[in-house]
């Protein structure tokens, strides 16, 4: 387990938002898990953020030049591969446009990313292949050089159905300035010929906080304008543009303007950078689980100086990237979606364990069975509760879950992954009586101090303790009174008063006279011979009267 230093954080108000940077080393191959946490607080569960970072091989990239010379090729190559120890994630294969014209879903499939460089036209059928590999997850990177046919792009690859491109196409717009020209003829053009970033910058990370003069030696000869956009009008002097018309100044242009820029627009349009004179350059937008990106210039000599630049390292870099995160796994799932799990029959047997959040052991595991019908074991919590099953708190709890399968092999592995709660379930605000009345109109509610309300609840819960208590009691004694009435001695009822005086004598009263007569004798005679003794004698021993002799 790698510790990092504590990162401060001097005062965060309720309801904002902060975003704090801090760099992980991982030199190891696999899914790796990062955990942030922040100091306990009244609502401890959301103070601990975590999220699974897969850590895969090199994968390989596809690059098809459509000039002869491959000069476009070999400055993508050579920044995804630069040889040495160097080591990118990226293996660069190029190939010609022939194996693009017979490609199928499953060659594509092979690739992590494909780079189009200066490609002529596309067919329907491949056009077809790659916004299914696109949609699948796939990256893709267009390169619009001289070759491209405006026509056959807009009509095969900018179409609603395929959407390969973000705009449809019109002409290329060219400035005739010398590259690195200081004269008074050229001083003037030097905002258009220059790149800029974009609205959405952010996007291309750190090197868009360093400002426009990282590309202070970038000029832009020749850009191919989308048909759909609106140019920013300059609110001095009109604008000559190449076929010499003039574009009259309009204070209310700002920026360049996509037809498809719109929130709700599923392909998610971002300007990455930009020419001066507001022509979008690098564009980004979605298609399915993937992403495209289109850079309409080419990478000749005639169009810019840029792949000479350090700024297209870090550009391309930074693209590639983002063609490779459609088709990462997730690094984290909502707690109350379905976990899912890819599992090929071909490499792993159809039985796992998932093994859900847990703080200390003992830990809980739930056995899924996978079926014929489809590779992906899927464990929903509305289903669990549903059908009640055991393990939904645990399962519904923010943390690392684990997947253990067991290959064909019959090796073991673990794939961690990480639950967290919903952005928003934690704020948490506190509201008026008023309020409350308000919004739930009509319903009889009291109001009741968290004190009032404990002790309430611990007397009814000693109240129903102490009920159960003397039941408990008189359900004992009930069993001792009967106990003891079963043990005891009882009288028969049929005998006379005169039994019930002598209850335990020795035959009848006359027996018991004479036996007591009998043995005063005796005392009287062994007296005698002893010794002088007293003469007087009880008044009951010369009566007839009954005794009663107890044994």
């Amino acid at each position: 387990m790698q510790s990092l230093p504590a990162i401060m954080i001097d005062s965060l108000p309720a309801g904002q938002q902060m975003t704090k940077s801090f760099q992980v080393y991982i030199d190891k191959q696999g899914t790796h898990v990062v955990r942030v946490r922040l100091p306990d607080d009244a609502l401890a569960i959301d103070n601990t953020r975590v999220c699974t970072i897969p850590l895969a091989d090199a994968q390989r990239v596809l690059i098809v030049d459509g000039n002869t010379d491959g000069l476009g090729a070999y400055h993508i190559s050579s920044v995804l591969d630069p040889g040495s120890q160097v080591r990118i994630g990226a293996i660069p294969e190029v190939r010609p446009m022939a194996m693009l014209r017979d490609a199928t879903a499953e060659t594509l499939n092979r690739y992590r990313a494909i780079y189009l460089v200066d490609v002529p036209q596309i067919n329907e059928r491949t056009a077809d292949t790659l916004a299914q590999y696109v949609r699948n997850g796939g990256g893709l990177a267009w390169f619009l050089g001289e070759n491209v046919s405006p026509q056959s792009y807009n009509e095969t690859l900018a179409a609603e159905t395929r959407s390969l491109l973000p705009y449809r196409l019109n002409r290329i717009v060219s400035l005739n300035t010398t590259f690195g020209s200081t004269d008074d003829e050229s001083s003037g053009n030097t905002r258009e010929n220059a790149l800029v970033f974009g609205k959405d910058a952010e996007l291309l990370g750190p090197i868009a906080r360093a400002g426009n003069g990282v590309f202070a030696l970038v000029n832009l000869q020749r850009v191919w304008e989308p048909s759909e956009i609106a140019l920013p009008e300059p609110t001095e002097t009109p604008e000559l543009v190449p076929d010499g018309d003039s574009i009259p100044p309009d204070d209310t242009t700002d920026g360049i303007i996509l037809a498809s820029d719109e929130d709700d627009d599923p392909r998610d349009i971002r300007v990455l950078l930009e020419r001066g004179d507001g022509i979008p350059v690098a564009v980004r937008h979605m298609l399915g689980r993937g992403r495209i990106v289109t850079v309409n210039t080419g990478l000749e000599g005639e169009w810019n100086n840029w792949p000479g630049d350090p700024t297209f390292v870090v550009f391309l870099l930074q693209t590639n990237a983002m063609l490779f995160s459609g088709a990462s796994p997730p690094t984290s799932r909502l707690i109350d979606e379905p976990a899912e799990l890819a599992l090929p029959g071909d490499s792993f047997l159809p039985t796992v364990t998932l093994l859900p959040p847990a703080d200390e052991p003992p830990r809980m595991s739930i056995e899924i069975e996978a079926n014929d019908q489809s590779p992906v074991v899927e464990l929903s919590p509305v289903e669990m509760v549903v059908d009640d099953q055991a393990g939904v708190d645990d399962f519904l709890m923010p943390g690392v879950a684990e997947w253990q399968r067991t290959g064909t092999d019959g090796q073991t592995s673990v794939l961690p992954v990480a639950s967290v709660l919903r952005i928003g379930e934690s704020d948490l605000a506190q509201v008026t009586h008023a309020e409350v009345l308000r919004d739930l109109p009509g319903m009889g509610i009291e109001f009741l101090a968290s004190g009032t309300w404990e002790n309430d609840g611990n007397i009814g819960g000693m109240s129903t303790f102490l009920l159960i208590l003397l039941l408990l009691l008189a359900i004992l004694l009930a069993v001792e009174q009967a106990l003891a009435a079963w043990a005891s001695y009882h009288v028969k009822s049929n005998q006379s008063s005169r039994d019930r005086q002598h209850v335990s004598g020795f035959g009848n009263a006359r027996g018991a006279h004479q036996s007591a007569n009998e043995m005063r004798s005796r005392s009287r005679s062994r007296k005698g011979q002893t010794g002088p003794t007293a003469t007087s004698t009880d008044a009951s021993t010369s009566t007839n009267e009954p005794t009663e002799v107890t044994r």
